[in-house]
């Protein structure tokens, strides 16, 4: 697992719509944030293409701003804005399809066209990692 200081270290609320999850395949988010290791610009290989990923709020909506909400999956975390997001909270599973773009130097999904909600399960653990790891 790849770890990335934004992804990481911060993923909050999320934005439901009805209906269901979206036919196109989910992604994983770790696939989704790649970073060039010589000078950390954005090196995503979905930068400007429309996505699905799946994933649990581990931050809630307003906590940094009033559209980022932060969700993660098995391999990472992900920002994306949607600012009339409905009330989610800690635990959520979504699924949430849009254009893989970036805002100040952190990948995010963004232009979001459908946001399924799925369930909810326990919030997720924190994990100290020391920053040495980080920057690998």
């Amino acid at each position: 697992m790849r770890y990335h200081l934004f992804g990481v270290i911060i993923c909050a609320g999320l934005v439901l719509s009805s209906g269901t999850a979206s036919a196109q395949p989910v992604i994983p988010i770790d696939d989704i944030q790649n970073y060039n290791p010589a000078d950390g610009s954005i090196a995503s290989p979905y930068a400007g293409q429309v996505v699905t990923i799946e994933g649990v709020i581990y931050v809630v909506n307003n906590t940094y701003n009033n559209g980022s909400h932060y969700i993660m999956d098995d391999t990472g975390g992900i920002a994306y804005y949607y600012p009339s997001a409905p009330t989610v909270d800690y635990g959520d599973r979504v699924q949430v399809t849009g254009l893989v773009d970036e805002f100040s130097g952190e990948i995010q999904i963004e232009q979001i066209q459908n946001v399924a909600w799925l369930g909810h399960e326990a919030s997720p653990d924190s994990v100290e990692v020391p920053i040495a790891e980080l920057v690998n």
